[in-house]
């Protein structure tokens, strides 16, 4: 917390300074109102990061799993086995073609949570700076829509995932049009 807090200092007093050997009152107030916001923003980000991780990751779950732990494994043989006539080579093909898109959903996921981790430990920096005025702005900003980016990756991929996935368990056969 004392870094966090040096740094923080040191950023308003930077930014008060400049603002005072400039001698521009319009860039002092700004300063001192960007400093004030910085405060708060440090520990709030970090909370407010965490609950809205946690909500859509639960809300995520939600999405690709509505009638339960076993709902999810009865649709995926429902797609394998296109509702009972498909023959053993078709079964097997989409097997594997779900298997193969399910390891590359981990990928994305694993990146995701790691690019995730990366900006909640980046976040107090982006607000630390913010009083800087050449560049706190800029950094906030970048981090808020890589923030934003990051939460929407997990409910929209896995939303488009359960829409074809619940698609393809409706239909009797592979060849069916609906399915293309």
């Amino acid at each position: 917390h004392w870094a966090v807090l040096a740094v923080l200092f040191g950023a308003m007093v930077w930014s008060i300074a400049a603002a005072v050997v400039a001698r521009d009152r319009e860039q002092l107030v700004g300063a001192l109102i960007r400093s004030m916001i910085a405060v708060p923003a440090v520990p709030v980000t970090l909370w407010a990061t965490g609950h809205l991780v946690n909500a859509l990751d639960g809300m995520t779950w939600y999405l690709l799993n509505r009638d339960g732990p076993g709902s999810l494994f009865i649709t995926l043989q429902k797609v394998m086995w296109a509702g009972g006539q498909s023959n053993c080579f078709f079964a097997f093909l989409i097997h594997g073609l779900l298997l193969l898109g399910m390891l590359l959903l981990t990928f994305v996921f694993m990146f995701r949570n790691l690019a995730l981790a990366v900006l909640i430990s980046v976040g107090p920096v982006a607000w630390m700076l913010f009083p800087v005025r050449s560049l706190g702005p800029q950094w906030v900003t970048r981090y808020v829509s890589a923030l934003v980016a990051l939460l929407l990756t997990g409910p929209l991929t896995i939303g488009f995932l359960a829409l074809i996935v619940n698609g393809l368990a409706g239909i009797e056969t592979i060849w069916d049009p609906r399915a293309w």
